[in-house]
């Protein structure tokens, strides 16, 4: 190191220490003593701060070992002896110096420092929030800057640092937490919000005045709804509610129309409705099916009885509900029998359909005992019917008739028990009829080996038997019906040979059982 002698005593070898002076001619700082002409010299080294990424001209800032000098320069330099020294360089605007401190040791030689301004590391703030209803707008403010999101996300992006925020309450929902304090330290963060739907209450409108089963309607605050009872509820949070309600012909509605303030606690609205158009209303009963002039009439609750024989019957009905039934017409059905209608301020139509019922039946005839191809007969109605098949079917109108077995050369007959005797009746509640005939061959034991008994028993089997399959057909012809009551249209009849044909024989058969 760098030693300072005066030539002082031995009581006082070191003499008069030495001090700093700033030499202002050379710019360096100097150890001077009195008028010494060789004073000694304390060595400086220059240390440089060289910035980058400010704008030209911009003011910027190092404090070096306690001593600050700016520059609207890109440089700034100090001169040091050898030892350590602390820096800090502030911000300039929003631009971060990097690095923004240190220390630096100064040992011998010269040193340089690159210090680049640029805008600080930002990191991402997420604001997420359960709750609202989709698509609901909400809104907070984090660190003085407000935002807003539809979504159930809201995103921003800080530098480190502690930021304060408020969440806004949305369409009635209250968040939690609705403020708070974040800090960012060089990593994202997330915060969570959970809105809370606010208390509902009922909102009652009542009315009175209308028929019973009358539809109604209001409209409230934006929401249309309608009943047919006397009561129409909404529920909704706290507010203030613009409402209306629906026209209904006939009426006039007290109030039709205001606004309803919820407060923490259900409210009523009374709403009257008084008549302003008639007191009764057409209804009209409209017939399709019956021939042109054929009479037919109803019957309702109210001793009104309608009759005539054109297609419509029109009764003025006061509102209220009423019970119908459709008078018989012979020969035809209708759909529907008997019903209600409700009169609530407006004519009506009420659809009636009749159909005709069938007129004819079916007798079947079925003989056994006779060799295949043998030729039998029956008269029924003074009609002769012939066949060489085991079967004769007739379709006949429905009435009452005689009839006789015809003869068989070598054979004699009787008819089965279960077979009805004549004079049989074809008719709506009795439409198929089965007679079973049993011929035998004279004498008692026929060819076959087989008593008389025995054909009489096979006969009541096979007429039953055949009775069954005839009226399955029907069943299948008449969409599953057996009931020719419940047809409009009658079946067609079974093929068969006409009456005063050569032979006189049905075909329908087709061979001898």
């Amino acid at each position: 190191g760098n030693f300072w002698w005066d030539y002082g005593t031995t009581s006082n070898p070191i003499g008069t220490r030495p001090y700093k002076e700033y030499n202002t001619t050379l710019g360096v700082d100097q150890i001077y003593y009195g008028g010494d002409d060789f004073p000694l010299i304390e060595t400086n080294y220059t240390v440089t701060f060289n910035e980058t990424g400010l704008a030209s001209g911009a003011s910027w800032s190092v404090s070096l070992g306690g001593t600050t000098r700016a520059s609207l320069t890109s440089t700034i330099v100090f001169t040091e002896v050898n030892g350590s020294y602390a820096y800090s360089i502030p911000a300039v605007g929003a631009l971060v110096a990097s690095p923004s401190h240190g220390t630096v040791t100064v040992s011998g030689v010269p040193l340089t420092l690159d210090i680049a301004f640029a805008p600080p590391p930002t990191y991402s703030v997420t604001f997420a929030e359960t709750g609202l209803p989709t698509g609901t707008t909400w809104t907070l403010t984090v660190g003085g800057h407000a935002g807003s999101s539809n979504t159930n996300a809201y995103a921003t992006t800080l530098v480190n640092g502690t930021y304060n925020y408020t969440i806004n309450a949305a369409v009635g929902f209250s968040p939690t937490p609705a403020s708070g304090t974040l800090t960012v330290q060089g990593l994202p963060i997330s915060v969570s919000i959970v809105y809370s739907p606010p208390p509902t209450y009922a909102v009652t409108f009542a009315e009175s005045g209308l028929a019973s089963g009358t539809n109604w309607s209001v409209t409230f605050n934006g929401v249309a709804s309608s009943s047919v009872t006397s009561t129409i509820v909404f529920t909704v949070p706290d507010n203030s509610y613009l409402y209306s309600v629906g026209a209904v012909t006939g009426y006039s509605a007290s109030p039709s129309s205001g606004t309803v303030t919820v407060n923490g606690a259900a409210v009523n609205v009374a709403v009257t409705f008084t008549s302003t158009g008639p007191t009764t209303y057409a209804v009209t009963f409209a017939e399709t099916g019956l021939p042109t002039g054929m009479g037919w009439s109803i019957a309702l609750s109210n001793g009104n009885d309608l009759t005539g024989s054109t297609p419509n019957l029109v009764a003025d009905l006061s509102n209220g509900t009423y019970s119908y039934t459709v008078g018989n017409v012979t020969g035809y059905l209708s759909q529907p029998t008997q019903g209600t209608v409700t009169v609530a301020g407006i004519a009506q139509t009420v659809s009636i359909q009749f159909g005709a019922l069938p007129t004819s039946g079916y007798v079947t005839f079925v003989e056994l005992g006779l060799p295949n191809g043998t030729s039998w007969n029956v008269t029924i109605g003074g009609v002769v019917h012939s066949s060489t098949t085991a079967i004769i079917n007739l379709t006949l109108p429905f009435g009452t008739y005689t009839y006789t077995i015809g003869n068989v050369s070598g054979y004699s007959y009787s008819v089965t028990s279960l077979s009805p005797t004549s004079p049989i009746t074809v008719s709506a509640s009795n439409p198929i009829v089965g007679v079973g005939v049993v011929y035998t061959q004279n004498p008692t034991t026929s060819s076959s080996g087989l008593s008389t008994l025995d054909w009489i028993l096979i006969g009541v089997v096979v007429v039953i038997v055949i009775v069954g399959l005839v009226a399955a057909l029907l069943m299948r012809r008449r969409g599953g019906s057996a009931a020719p009551a419940k047809s409009s249209t009658p079946p067609p009849p079974p093929p068969q040979t006409p009456a005063n044909s050569p032979e006189g024989e049905s075909t329908y058969g087709g061979g001898k059982a």
